[in-house]
């Protein structure tokens, strides 16, 4: 029955509708357990199932350059924002960083068009104040 909530071939329960892609985003000045929180929840949680329904958990940041989170840890995501596609759930944390991405065209431009590319969105923090709004999520 198409429309039924358990319909792969709609987005539903089903099949298909396997989260294959997560993708949390970084950023300079990202507080630190707003973005490794989730990753180890997420990667903990991604453990459990069988090696072939795990989906990739991924880091993009606008640049893959090295950047240090609110506390100093130095990090370096694995793609950057405008190389990565569709995204089954999208992990925005949040910080002092934001302040500065709100003022940088290019970054808004990119996180908003992955916004609109993702299954599901998920803000951490003062990122669910920020983000741009999901078109249909």
């Amino acid at each position: 029955m198409s429309g039924d909530a358990n319909d792969a071939s709609d987005g539903g329960a089903g099949g298909d509708a396997a989260i294959r892609e997560i993708v949390i985003v970084g950023f300079e000045d990202v507080e630190l357990l707003d973005l490794a929180g989730p990753y180890e929840v997420l990667t903990g949680a991604v453990r459990l199932l069988d090696e072939e329904d795990r989906p990739r958990v991924r880091m993009a940041a606008p640049e893959t350059d090295v950047f240090a989170s609110r506390n100093g840890l130095h990090l370096q995501a694995v793609v950057p924002l405008a190389e990565v596609g569709d995204a089954d759930l999208l992990v925005i944390p949040g910080g002092r960083g934001v302040r500065t991405l709100l003022e940088d065209d290019g970054f808004l431009e990119q996180l908003g068009a992955l916004v609109a590319r993702s299954r599901y969105v998920l803000s951490v923090c003062t990122a669910g104040f920020k983000a741009p709004p999901p078109g249909n999520n």
